[in-house]
């Protein structure tokens, strides 16, 4: 799952990070992929912790994340999250209803809270966009870029491996 969407995301950013738990090896990068791994600072803080952690690494002042599981993320996409990030420190995807804070974009602005939370033991990311200025952006303005919304395809079971591979083979990915 992370070679296949390190490969979506790879030709976007001269800095592509992977956070990972302390003591958890990964695969090798792909071909044509270079990454560079990131450890969480805080021990089993779930992905606020891994947003922090990359935060405190990035090259630039602006980052996506991506979730692992995510492998048909179109580029286009993410380059439209990044964009409306201008001016504000979180740019937020809502499907739905519900925030989908791990295909989104964070500036090292919001650092600061992401801290405070966790200090206090909150981990949900949602928790921190009352405390930032921020974005959201809803299912229309998402369409734009991705019609069927298959960015947001998570992998999560094994016939989930066969779909998904099954569409990368017939060249889904696009962009």
């Amino acid at each position: 799952m992370l070679q296949w969407t390190a490969e979506a995301v790879a030709s976007l950013s001269d800095d592509v990070i992977v956070v990972r738990r302390v003591g958890q090896a990964l695969p090798p990068a792909p071909a044509g992929v270079t990454w560079r791994e990131v450890t969480d600072r805080r021990s089993a803080a779930g992905p606020l912790a891994g947003i922090e952690a990359a935060l405190h690494e990035i090259r630039h002042d602006l980052m996506v994340t991506v979730a692992c599981d995510m492998p048909l993320v179109r580029p286009s996409l993410v380059r439209a999250i990044a964009a409306e990030c201008a001016g504000v420190d979180v740019t937020m995807p809502v499907l739905d209803g519900v925030a989908q804070p791990l295909l989104a974009a964070y500036r090292r602005g919001c650092l600061p809270a992401i801290e405070r939370l966790l200090s206090a033991g909150e981990g949900r990311i949602r928790a921190m966009l009352p405390e930032v200025p921020s974005r959201r952006l809803g299912k229309v303005d998402l369409e734009r870029h991705d019609a069927g919304l298959l960015s947001f395809t998570n992998v999560n079971y094994p016939e989930d491996v066969a779909r998904v591979a099954a569409l990368l083979l017939r060249g889904h990915r696009g962009d």
